[in-house]
Formats: C-alpha cells, structure tokens, sequence
C-alpha cells in the first residue's frame, strides 16, 4: 500500500520524468554537442525523428512542427522545466540558431509552430552548448548547427498535381519541388538544369556531388514502409561527366 501511495502522490513520476530528461539530454549533448527542445523531445520519442526529418524536407504536412509533439501540455511543460534546471546545472550557454532547409534560392527558415510566434519560436530555435569551448570550437560547433539538410525534390506518386507558378500539370513519376507547400515543377524550382543520376553507386555520387555546384536529393513516398526513400540526387551534366570520367580512371587503373 505505501508504494502504491507513493506512486499516486505524483512524486515518483516526477523524479521519473526528470531523470529521462536528463539522460536524453545529456545523450544528445555528448552525440550532437549541442542540445535544444527539439533534439530532447527527439530523444524522448515526444516527437518522432521521422516526422522531424519530413519537416526539415519541407513536407507540406509538417508545415508548423509543434502540434506534432506528442505529449500531454502538462507533462510537456514539465519536461521543459527539467530540461532548463539541468542546463543551468551544467553551466551551458545558449545558442540561437534558426532550422533551415536548403532551396535552389538558398537556404530557408523553417517556421516550428503553426501560428509564427516570435517567443515560441526563438524558444525552441536555442540550444545549449558548452560555455568553455575555444572560438575555433564554437565556430565549428555553430556552423554544424547552422547547416541546413540538402535540397530535396519528390517524385510524384500521387495521379497527377499542378505547377503553383506556370500551372503546367506535373505527371505521376515526375519530378517537384515544394516551396513552403506549394509544388513547383523543376523549371518554376531553377533545378531543370539538373540530371538526375539513381542510387548504387557511391563513388560516382560522391564524386558527382562534390563537383556540383547545385544538387538535389530525389525522394519517393513508399506506401508500404510509409516513409520517404532516397531515389538518387540531380546535378550539373557537368559534374556528372566529371565524376564518370574520375571513376573510370580509377577501374583503370585498379
């Protein structure tokens, strides 16, 4: 009975939360460096990783993150408030980097919550490094942080979609573009420059990525695995030729 008692008090599920949080975070900062609310709730399995990645993609679905969070709003701020007491109880210092996502126009802020507020906004934008690193260090640090995920453009499963922007219709099995929501066929996107090359061999992707000055990964949506694939990426005709001619060197000479 006392046990049960105990357990009911809310005490022990207290210490219980707390101490999830500080394991989370705490494997985030030793793997990542650096931790924020949306790398926690991660951790915690508050908010999928796979949901996370669809949003940094631009998946229209995932156009405000937050209500994505799946965790009650009292156990949600509690754990917030566990998270804070452990960063003041390790010294670290805060550092306000915005999400990004790479477009063929440069890198795009990624809003978190569905209605833009400015203070939820930098709130869950901050992440918590530590305070003693060398400039060098912290430089390296926060242009990890500041790197945004690559320029992702989907292959149409669904019937058939229409351009946002010349309204030309876009295929099954074609390619597009989504800026924040909206599909734009490659032309509209400034990636029909692009070749696309398919996924199996990495030598010849490295190389075609490195000598690229634009590129774009090529995901498809997989109804039985429900997740996006990788298909391959597009680059410059270029590049591609650059690297096919490296690979064949490279055979050669083996």
């Amino acid at each position: 009975m006392e046990r049960a008692k105990t357990g009911l008090g809310g005490r022990g599920a207290t210490n219980d939360l707390q101490q999830r949080v500080r394991r989370a975070a705490e494997q985030c900062l030793e793997r990542d460096g650096a931790v924020g609310p949306l790398e926690l709730l991660q951790q915690m399995l508050f908010l999928q990783p796979v949901h996370f990645q669809a949003w940094q993609k631009g998946n229209p679905y995932y156009a405000g993150l937050e209500p994505h969070i799946q965790c009650g709003p009292a156990k949600l701020e509690k754990t917030y408030q566990h998270f804070h007491d452990w960063v003041r109880q390790q010294g670290l210092a805060p550092v306000e980097v915005p999400y990004r996502r790479l477009t063929p126009n440069g890198p795009e802020i990624l809003p978190v919550t569905a209605d833009g507020d400015v203070e939820r906004e930098r709130f869950f934008r901050t992440r918590y490094a530590p305070a003693e690193l060398t400039d060098k260090k912290a430089k390296k640090r926060l242009d990890k942080l500041d790197k945004a995920p690559e320029v992702v453009v989907y292959e149409l499963t669904s019937p058939a979609s229409q351009c946002s922007e010349c309204h030309a219709e876009i295929l099954k099995g074609s390619l597009l573009f989504l800026r924040q929501t909206q599909p734009l066929c490659l032309a509209c996107a400034d990636l029909d420059q692009l070749v696309f090359l398919p996924s199996g061999g990495t030598a010849l992707t490295r190389r075609a990525r490195k000598y690229s000055a634009l590129s774009a990964v090529v995901v498809r949506f997989s109804r039985a695995r429900n997740r996006y694939e990788r298909q391959g990426i597009l680059v410059t005709p270029d590049a591609l030729a650059q690297a096919e001619r490296e690979c064949g060197e490279a055979t050669s000479r083996g």
